[in-house]
């Protein structure tokens, strides 16, 4: 009995392995390229962005019309399909409602139009979710006006994003007669039948999923997806390395001008058009990583530390981006002289929320590519600590909490299950992780549970913050919710010191 049990064990760390190199292979950058490469000489490469718009979702409203900036600068058109929202039960876990996501969704889409105000227009104050019915009537004139639609670089693309963005204000901000007003001056058929628009929007959304995914506001290109604007620099990689410009590459004038206030928005949009930079990269190049050398003089003295509070960090032993935000995390911090406050919770598929296999695999490789971004090139050979293992390494954190070397814990677990795939599911594994951390491993510890109410109130005081994903993160009234949100932290920091500052200047 003992040698079958062995063998089984044996064969489940051999499949476990084995399904880590499959998806370290299935989620490289290099095999991706070379099969956008074999497709582009034997003809079936792609011919056009498709992009899954939801009326509703701010950031597919946001998204839209980057993508709109996008075919005026690169010869490749978008094509439009329209889905809906998805149900309760289909949510992408963000939140447990509707409700509570739309909330988020329309806060974060507010950070993007803070970070490209002088290219796009921004969401009302709204944040509840729409009516119904001005949903539906909304879905109603895109399916007769958007569905099926080829964005390109003339001047009727330009137009339809005037109605676009007229559309989707008048919805975010649930004004319904104004809504209705907008479609009575369109005149005649501007509105599509009520069930024509119901079966249109459930075979797209059967077509989002069957092509791979399950977000709205997504865009497919060369045989990846972008999610929202932060992931277009990408995009705009792929068709830069395809010479898809529309105009001669030449350096941008915009520093030039030096954001003078009678110069209009659409000017500075027409020069970084013509130049050969990415138009959507900036919630990247925001990072703490690349302007250290400008936030040198906010660095904390010791005095200063003392008044400054701690950054709370929701981590999930199981998340890749969790991972990923660790480290820029620790350096940023570290550099302010902020303390960092660990706050591990329990993966979403262990707190009874749904994660398909298409989400599974787009966060794989989404992930891949943002650590390849970082120049964290050993990242994705990792092994899934699903179950048991999480378990342990919440045992085993409360011991190195204990010790005070929580963060010692969170590096070594993400450098040994996360870049080489050791088995966390074996004593073994654990056993390396407790010997890099610096602490006991004692067997007996996995059979603790006192970390089980630590969890708890972890979710709790996540949730309080209205937030459900990892990794997220709280300092004084800013909680955030992503690795590339990261930098709204650093501007938090930056500002509390200055206030420190400026109320020593007036006690002095």
């Amino acid at each position: 009995m003992a040698l079958v049990v062995r063998l089984r064990e044996t064969l489940e760390q051999v499949a476990r392995l084995i399904k880590a190199y499959l998806v370290h292979a299935l989620t490289s950058s290099e095999l991706i390229s070379r099969v956008r490469a074999i497709a582009d000489l034997a003809g079936l490469s792609s011919k056009h962005i498709v992009f899954y718009h939801c009326m509703s979702d701010p950031h597919s409203f946001i998204a839209l019309q980057a993508l709109g900036l996008m075919v005026r600068k690169y010869d490749v058109k978008v094509l439009i399909i329209v889905v809906p929202e998805p149900a309760d039960a289909g949510l992408p876990a963000y939140a447990t409602s509707r409700e509570q996501q739309f909330a988020w969704r329309i806060r974060d889409a507010r950070v993007l139009f803070n970070v490209y105000e002088d290219l796009i227009t921004g969401v009302p104050s709204m944040e509840s979710f729409p009516k119904p019915k001005t949903v539906h009537l909304a879905e109603r004139w895109a399916a007769a006006n958007l569905n099926n639609t080829f964005l390109d670089g003339g001047s009727a693309t330009q137009n339809l994003l005037k109605r676009i963005v007229q559309v989707s204000s008048l919805l975010l901000a649930n004004d319904a007669s104004g809504l209705v007003d907008f479609c009575v001056n369109e005149g005649p058929g501007t509105l599509a039948d009520e069930n024509m628009t119901d079966a249109l929007l459930k075979r797209n959304a059967t077509r989002l999923r069957r092509a791979g995914h399950y977000l709205s506001g997504t865009a497919f290109y060369g045989f990846e997806w972008f999610w929202g604007i932060d992931r277009l620099h990408y995009l705009e990689s792929i068709l830069l390395s395809q010479e898809r410009l529309r105009v001669p590459r030449r350096v941008s004038r915009r520093s030039s001008l030096s954001r003078r206030r009678d110069v209009s928005p659409s000017v500075y949009a027409d020069l970084r058009i013509s130049s050969s930079a990415t138009l959507f990269s900036r919630t990247c190049n925001l990072l703490f990583r690349d302007k250290m050398r400008q936030a040198a003089s906010f660095k904390a003295t010791p005095d200063e530390r003392r008044e400054l509070p701690y950054i709370d960090f929701y981590y999930s032993f199981r998340s890749p981006y969790s991972q990923i935000a660790l480290r820029p995390l620790l350096d940023m911090a570290d550099f302010y002289g902020v303390q960092v406050r660990f706050r591990p919770v329990l993966p979403m598929l262990m707190s009874g929320l749904p994660v398909g296999l298409a989400k599974s695999f787009y966060i794989a490789r989404d992930a891949r590519r943002e650590a390849e971004r970082l120049e964290w090139t050993a990242y994705g050979f990792f092994n899934d600590p699903i179950g048991e293992p999480i378990h342990h390494a919440f045992a085993l954190f409360m011991e190195a909490r204990a010790q005070g070397k929580e963060r010692d814990f969170l590096l070594a677990w993400s450098k040994h299950v996360w870049t080489r795939a050791l088995d966390p599911h074996t004593h073994a594994g654990l056993r390396t992780i407790c010997r890099t951390t610096g602490i006991r491993w004692d067997p007996s510890l996995l059979h603790t549970d006192t970390w089980k109410a630590f969890a708890a109130e972890n979710r709790r005081d996540l949730h309080a913050h209205g937030l459900w994903g990892v990794p997220s993160f709280a300092f004084m009234d800013t909680a955030t919710w992503g690795q590339d949100r990261l930098f709204l932290v650093e501007e938090r920091i930056i500002r509390a010191v200055r206030d420190i500052r400026a109320a020593s200047d007036t006690l002095n």
